[in-house]
Order: structure tokens, then sequence, then C-alpha cells
């Protein structure tokens, strides 16, 4: 009876041996399965992380394009203001020059029309002496022919001025437009970096 009861006692403790090794098998794989599942949450922590720094370091990276472009754009402003005004003072001086070489004109043709009244007014070597003294006249004359060089070289002069003004106001006006066409480019550059800092490139994979 004795012998009995101890096999039984054996059996049953036997059994629960092996439940309780059941219950730590199952344990040790939900275990694992929690410590796989851990490391896979670590790894897709790190990868988020990883993408982050990326992704401010990039962001660093096009702030300092863009505060890069902002200068350039202002730089490229000032200059185009600057040429713009070169052209207004151009276009002013050109048209005080166009309005000194139209009183030159003027005043050649004034002066060219005296002389030829002066020469209607001196006697012909065949006619009568006139009223008026020759010799006065023809000084008179040669003194408004005289004149008369000296306007026309200072209308050459104002022509050759305005012939250069003119080459000028081109110049001008050609650095006004390439300077605002360089504001436009950089105006686009500027949007493109907004964009692009607004999202951020990350490289595949990170």
């Amino acid at each position: 009876n004795q012998v009995a009861a101890l096999g039984r006692g054996l059996a049953a403790e036997r059994g629960q041996n092996l439940v309780a090794g059941g219950a730590l098998r199952a344990l040790q794989v939900a275990v694992g399965g929690a410590q796989t599942r851990m490391g896979g949450a670590c790894r897709a922590r790190d990868r988020a992380c990883e993408r982050l720094r990326l992704q401010q370091e990039a962001g660093q990276v096009l702030w300092a394009e863009l505060e890069a472009a902002r200068a350039a754009r202002a730089g490229a402003e000032i200059r185009a203001q600057k040429a713009e005004t070169q052209r207004h003072q151009r276009e002013a001086e050109l048209e005080q020059l166009r309005e000194a070489v139209v009183a030159a004109q003027l005043a050649q043709r004034q002066a060219e029309q005296e002389r030829d009244e002066l020469a209607a007014q001196l006697p012909k070597p065949s006619s009568p002496m006139g009223l008026q003294d020759p010799r006065v006249l023809q000084a008179a004359l040669e003194e408004l022919r005289d004149h008369n060089r000296q306007l026309g070289q200072r209308l050459l002069q104002r022509q050759e001025q305005v012939e250069e003004l003119r080459q000028a106001l081109a110049v001008a006006g050609m650095r006004a437009q390439e300077a605002a066409g360089a504001c436009q480019r950089l105006e686009e550059e500027q949007r493109v970096l907004r964009t692009r800092l607004q999202h951020p490139w990350v490289p595949p994979g990170a």
C-alpha cells in the first residue's frame, strides 16, 4: 500500500513537473516573442531617428541656401535699382542734349540767314557803290561766317555727345534688363528652396 501510494505521488509529481515545464516553455516563447518585437521596435525607432536627423541636416542646408539666395536677390535688386536710376539719368541727359542740338541748329540757321542778308547787301564790282561801306559789310560778313563756323563746331560736338549718350543709354538699359532677369531667376530659386525646405529629401532606405 505504501509503495502504491508512493507511486501515485511520484506520478502526480511527474505530471506537475510536465505541466510546469510546459508553462515554462510557453513563457520562454512569449518572452522570446516580446524580445523580438521589442528589438524590431527599437530598430524602427533607430531608423526613424536617423530619418529625422537627415531631415534636420537637409533642412539646415536648405535654410542656409535660402538665406544665401535672399542675400543674392537683395544685392541684385540694389543693382537693378542703380541701373534703372542710371538709365533715367541718361534719358534726362539725352533729352537735354537733344534740346541743345535743336537750339544750336536754330542758331546756325539764323546765323546763315543773317550772313545771306549781309551778303546780299554787298555791292557788286560792276554796280555803283551802295550807301553802306562795303568794308564794314565785309567785316560783318566775315564775323558772321566765323560765328557760323563756331556754331557748326558746337553743333557737331553736341551731336557727338548725343551719340555717346545714346550708346550709354543702350548699355544702361541692357544692364537694367540683365539685373531684372537676375532678380527673376533668384526669386524662382527662392521659391524652389522654400518648397524643398517644406519637404526635405531623405535618401531611400534611411
